[in-house]
């Protein structure tokens, strides 16, 4: 037990020096099926999520889908 741990720790400290940081994401019902049908055969969650990402990101200039900050909305 002490060597997964350990191991786990250090693969954390290795992502985390390769700049990644780790997020707790709940998807929806309807997220969840969107998830799996992008998700290619053999992929990751997190390689497939980070792939929308990018690809949403490419297809609007601003990063947001009608230009506003999504964060100043109420």
């Amino acid at each position: 037990m002490a060597d997964s741990k350990t191991r786990k720790q250090r693969l954390r400290a290795r992502r985390r020096d390769a700049g990644m940081k780790a997020a707790l994401v709940w998807l929806t019902p309807e997220g969840q099926a969107a998830m799996a049908a992008l998700k290619q055969p053999g992929e990751t969650v997190d390689a497939c999520f980070n792939r929308a990402l990018i690809t949403l990101q490419r297809r609007t200039p601003t990063g947001t889908r009608d230009g506003t900050n999504p964060e100043a909305q109420a």
